[in-house]
């Protein structure tokens, strides 16, 4: 991967990051509570790292004036002097989109991307925040902890005191060798009863092989609680200050961890509060700021060591030593180097086809079966190599579709904005993992969804109240493993999918004729939506109605060897569901033949294979179906299909019926001969059969033989929408469960 690819990869990858955390923070906002601090600093390290990238990287498009000043601001918000509120949470996601198009100047290299507006903007945000004033908050705490603390946490320490939380110190005894691991349990722990605000060196030291820590945590909870919640050897929980006397007057000042103490039983004498200061010069361990993910002790030598590099006081030097810590054992992998290693393993799996071809035309006289049973050891061998490469690799191109999902939150707080309507994102199985090709040819699918769910099936506050439903609108994003494919569901709560009136704008543009639309299924009228240039709206918005999207979406999955299903329910609310494979790189497919052709049907649509006999089959309006255990099962013959030349059969004589799904959909493939199983990689068509619909690719099987691989998405999609005369066939009698 070269440098560049690897700027650009990183930096977006943290530009996710941010987005996430600052959609979080606005829900905290929007909900009236406390938000957690930790976001917001955890922004700020971010826009730091974006800055530290983008000067190593030379950037010219802006990248490093923009995080700059937005590092600025956020600093200022992280410590008080600039209120969080939802303007300036509008001008931070403003700064997301920003990078965005930043970083696609910095791939094209020829557009220009003028940030200055918006840096305009955000120093009036800037001007807007007035200083804050100093008060006495902190008066009962002694100067020699407020010498040590960076202004970052002094605030946090005023901020829990306004918020009518005590100031516990918690101090911890850590054998020095496993301190990382000690201290890191304890701040889980504490997290569970309030904020972690600093982690203090104490000048205690009970063993040479031991560390005495003190950490200042503000809660809410009462010291018999905290300390029975982090009861452990070595630790003790002591109330320093900041909620009122009348408040605390029932609490013992100190105690360790374990039973609450009696109230009969006197009160262990508080540790005194200038131990911190007594840390001596040489050069003591001084802990991790509370914003660290796995704490560490460093050296320094005193509270001016963390002077400032920059204006932005010791923030800076914070940043920077996080931003150099891995917090995964995640690496970049270039897809096209995946790739390669994927055409090798396709040429493996020829290699291995042609070894068995041999060994099957060999003579078997007994002075040759020595050397035919060593060929077979070695095959399989080679097959469980393959095996292991090729899970090794497929794992490798998995990625979590909350890559996705995080950008749709992103879209969702815009378009509802924009269209001046209240719609909440509600996101599951952010975790289910899909071939990376296939999560971002997923992206614009699923944008054009969400768009048209908030356009056109969303109603405004007013209309929902009126209705008696609540104000703010839902969308639900799921995801979920289902046997050997992924489904992908977004549900919203708004007004449904009127069928009758689709049908009627259907009949009056010309998509179907006045008997088709007399005709026409619920189900049926509500899928014309997914027609080119289908579109309910007269006048285009800036959302939607252009008549570009729904087909779009369905051409889209369609590709993905994926199919899409639709179900509303007037003024109730529309469900899409999205059923795709796990990977296209290598599949299991079953070998099958029809009128002298092979080709090739992905495994995990193949539901079972039967044998039926000529008198089994009937015809129902012209096709012919037959009864699978009390449902009723469509037949399509693969030679009509593709206008084969067929051979003719003896009357009586079995037909083959692969049975192939997606979603709720059956359908049986009339084959000739079923051939076995084999491991596949798929191969683009070329020009000339691109666009015949039905076929996904091309593969290669023993003995340099190419077939066809059958897009079972596209055959059952186009069966239910209507076709050729076999394609046809499935309306009226799809829903067989």
């Amino acid at each position: 991967m070269s440098e560049s690819n690897e700027f650009i990869s990183e930096a977006q990858e943290i530009i996710e990051g941010l987005s996430r955390d600052l959609l979080d923070l606005e829900r905290s906002v929007r909900a009236g509570e406390d938000f957690d601090p930790e976001l917001l600093n955890a922004a700020f390290r971010h826009v730091h790292t974006i800055k530290g990238l983008a000067s190593m990287a030379s950037s010219g498009t802006g990248l490093g004036e923009l995080s700059h000043n937005l590092e600025n601001t956020l600093d200022a918000l992280r410590l008080g002097k600039l209120p969080l509120d939802l303007d300036a949470l509008d001008l931070l996601f403003e700064s997301v989109e920003l990078f965005g198009r930043l970083l696609a100047a910095e791939v094209d290299g020829d557009e220009k991307v003028d940030v200055q507006p918006f840096l305009a903007r955000l120093a009036k945000l800037g001007k807007s925040g007035a200083a804050s004033s100093a008060s006495d908050e902190l008066a009962w705490l002694d100067d020699s902890i407020l010498g040590v603390l960076t202004e970052y946490e002094e605030h946090r320490l005023r901020e829990n005191v306004k918020q009518g939380r005590t100031i516990f110190r918690v101090h911890a005894s850590f054998d020095l060798l496993a301190i990382d691991v000690g201290l890191e349990t304890l701040k889980q722990k504490m997290k569970a009863y309030g904020e972690v605000i600093t982690y203090l060196p104490s000048a205690d030291a009970s063993a040479d092989d031991r560390i005495e820590m003190d950490v200042l945590l503000g809660s809410k909870a009462t010291m018999a609680e905290i300390a029975a919640g982090v009861a452990d050897d070595g630790v003790t929980v002591h109330e320093m200050g900041g909620r009122t006397s009348k408040s605390r007057s029932s609490i013992p000042p100190s105690y360790s961890g374990g039973e609450p103490p009696a109230s009969s039983r006197p009160a262990t004498p508080p540790r005194p509060s200038t131990a911190p200061s007594s840390r001596p010069s040489s050069a003591p361990p001084e802990p991790p700021p509370p914003s660290s993910p796995t704490p560490s002790v460093k050296p320094s030598t005193s509270p001016a060591s963390r002077a400032p590099v920059e204006p932005e006081p010791d923030h800076e030097h914070e940043a920077d030593d996080l931003s150099l810590r891995s917090l995964s054992q995640t690496v970049r992998v270039d897809l096209r180097r995946l790739d390669a290693l994927m055409n090798l393993v396709g040429e493996l799996n020829i290699v291995q086809a042609n070894i068995g071809s041999i060994l099957e035309s060999l003579p078997t006289e007994e002075r040759r079966r020595e050397h035919v049973r060593g060929l077979q050891d070695q095959l399989r061998t080679m097959r469980r190599r393959i095996d292991g490469l090729q899970s090794g690799i497929l794992e490798v191109r998995m990625v979590p579709l909350g890559q996705v999902f995080d950008k749709l939150a992103r879209v969702v707080r815009k378009v509802s904005r924009d269209s001046q309507k209240d719609v909440r994102l509600h996101i599951t199985g952010a975790d289910t993992e899909l071939d990376k090709l296939i999560v971002e040819e997923l992206s614009d699918a699923l944008m054009h969804m969400i768009r048209n769910a908030i356009d056109h099936g969303m109603e405004t506050p007013d209309e929902r109240v009126a209705l008696g439903k609540q104000a703010a609108g839902r969308i639900d994003l799921r995801a979920y493993q289902k046997g050997n494919r992924v489904v992908i569901e977004v549900e919203d709560d708004g007004r449904g999918i009127d069928w009758e009136h689709i049908r009627d704008v259907g009949v009056e543009r010309g998509f179907v004729t006045r008997e088709q639309g007399r005709d026409m299924t619920p189900r049926q009228a509500i899928n014309l939506i997914f027609e080119a240039g289908f579109s309910t709206r007269d006048r285009a918005s800036e959302l939607s109605g252009r008549g570009v999207g729904m087909d779009v979406v369905k051409t889209n999955i369609t590709k993905l060897s994926g199919m899409i299903d639709v179900a509303s329910k007037p003024g109730r609310g529309t469900r899409f569901a999205i059923t795709l494979p796990v990977t296209l790189a290598i599949i299991q497919a079953l070998v099958i033949e029809s009128a002298k052709e092979i080709f090739c049907v992905p495994l995990n649509s193949v539901l079972e294979s039967i044998m039926v006999q000529p008198h089994e089959i009937v015809t129902v309006e012209g096709h012919e179906v037959v009864s699978l255990r009390g449902r009723t099962l469509p037949l399509i013959h693969l030679s009509r299909i593709f206008e084969l030349e067929t051979v003719e059969s003896k009357a009586n004589a079995n037909l083959y019926v692969v049975v192939v799904g997606l979603a709720q959909h059956r359908v049986g493939l009339v084959v000739d001969e079923l051939l076995g199983q084999r491991d596949v990689v798929i191969k683009s068509l070329g020009k000339a059969l691109s666009a015949v619909p039905g076929l996904a690719g091309a593969t290669e099987l023993g003995a340099n033989r190419t077939v066809l691989l059958l897009d079972v998405a596209a055959l059952v999609a186009e069966a239910i929408s209507g076709g050729s005369e076999d394609e046809h066939l499935l309306r009226g009698v799809n829903h067989v469960g």
